[in-house]
């Protein structure tokens, strides 16, 4: 997984690309780990004498393991056999279902939050393909946060015919778990 950063600054309707290196050039980390990329513009002071100061732009190569912040933290996030992506400073979407036992499971549970080095982070939505290859029948979604748009293509190859949710969203999951959305046609029951 790569982690990379692009300067940019607009001046009189102009942009200039900066030369741009990261400190440290590569760095390999486990999930559950993080560490901060520093980015060090090598034409800075010929750049901001000219166009001003660049913006710095972070993005993850590879965002099914890692993510990156606009601050360069980059964090790896599984929680009990579950592969969370950092979308926000408090929320996370279900990046994928990581263990083997989870993934030979008949249920499914799709947690409200998750707890990461003494934070809680809300889970708001299931990305795309998140379950598939999994055996579960059943999925139950604890959390009440999920939109169509953040559900979108998550059942995908997946062999759910069940979803279980709280009485309060069950009428708007019956809309976000649709074949034209989801990716499979399922049937929303209350718990």
């Amino acid at each position: 997984m790569a982690v990379g950063a692009t300067a940019t600054s607009a001046y009189a309707f102009e942009t200039a690309q900066a030369q741009v290196i990261t400190n440290p050039a590569s760095k390999t980390i486990t999930v559950g780990s993080s560490f901060t990329v520093k980015a060090i513009d090598k034409t800075e002071a010929n750049h901001q004498a000219a166009l001003g100061t660049p913006t710095i732009t972070w993005a993850s190569s590879k965002t099914s393991v890692a993510t990156v912040t606009s601050a360069g933290k980059v964090t790896a996030f599984t929680n009990s056999g579950v592969t969370y992506k950092v979308v926000s400073d408090r929320s996370v979407y279900v990046q994928r279902i990581s263990s083997s036992s989870k993934r030979k499971a008949s249920t499914l549970s799709i947690r409200a939050s998750v707890p990461y080095k003494g934070r809680g982070y809300t889970v708001i939505g299931i990305k795309s393909k998140a379950l598939k290859g999994t055996r579960a029948r059943t999925l139950k979604v604890c959390t009440t946060s999920l939109t169509k748009a953040r559900v979108k293509g998550s059942l995908s190859g997946s062999r759910v015919r069940t979803v279980y949710a709280y009485p309060s969203v069950k009428s708007t999951y019956r809309s976000c778990f649709v074949k034209s959305n989801s990716g499979r046609s399922v049937s929303v029951r209350g718990f």
